[in-house]
């Protein structure tokens, strides 16, 4: 995590939170410590400091923000479920019909869809690092209708549910950071709130600690890869 993210805490308390489902490994932290800043000294030597998601805004609490962060938190936890109870039916799904079908007659179907669903919104394909990047750091997508947006949310949250479940190969991780900032910059634009770029990212930190369990690596993730600001 601190290689690929540059974001050394976040590979500390991830080491602690993520391989334990009531509690952290606290023995763990003086050796993860030092792997993971290791592993970010050497990271940033080869590669650079810049942060994966860049961006400038500043913005200081107020108790408006930290009312509407509690708000947008049971939003993003209700989509969260949302995302996996999705995930939970497409695997029952695919365990299904695996008993009936050939399993790569299944991927070729699943990969059928994806690629119908890539026509429309290309966007939705990938791992999405450019996209998180764009309503994160820049203003480019801010101009979307919110019908878009929401189509994004809903359609993303189906492939990364048909490429798991029907033999692709993917993970959880950044589909929620992607699936938070888009629910982030829609709840921004919805009560015409600025700077969204705060909206966004409070929104990827809510979506990874649902989807994840993982308060603190969710917190540090988002504040080390979007900036201090």
């Amino acid at each position: 995590f601190s290689t690929i993210f540059r974001a050394p805490l976040t590979g500390i308390l991830f080491a602690l939170e993520i391989p334990y489902k009531k509690d952290v490994e606290t023995e763990v932290f003086i050796p993860a410590s030092m792997a993971s800043v290791t592993a970010y000294l050497a990271s940033t030597l080869t590669l650079g400091a810049e942060t994966l998601f860049p961006t400038h805004i500043f913005s200081l609490p107020t108790p408006t923000t930290l009312l509407h962060a509690v708000l947008l938190g049971v939003i993003v936890s209700l989509i969260a479920l949302a995302f996996m109870k999705a995930l939970e039916k497409t695997g029952s799904v695919s365990r299904r019909l695996s008993n009936k079908y050939p399993m790569h007659v299944l991927s070729v179907c699943a990969g059928l869809i994806l690629g119908v669903i890539g026509l429309f919104y290309p966007e939705v394909l990938g791992l999405g690092y450019d996209f998180i990047h764009k309503i994160a750091a820049t203003t480019e997508l801010r101009q979307w209708a919110l019908t878009a947006l929401i189509a994004i949310v809903i359609l993303k949250i189906l492939a990364t549910s048909l490429t798991v479940s029907f033999g692709g190969s993917g993970g959880l991780f950044v589909p929620a950071l992607y699936v938070g900032g888009v629910v982030g910059l829609i709840y921004a634009k919805l009560l015409n709130l600025a700077p969204a770029t705060l909206y966004v990212a409070l929104a990827m930190a809510a979506m990874l600690a649902a989807t994840s369990k993982s308060l603190l690596t969710s917190i540090a993730l988002v504040a080390e890869t979007v900036g201090p600001g």
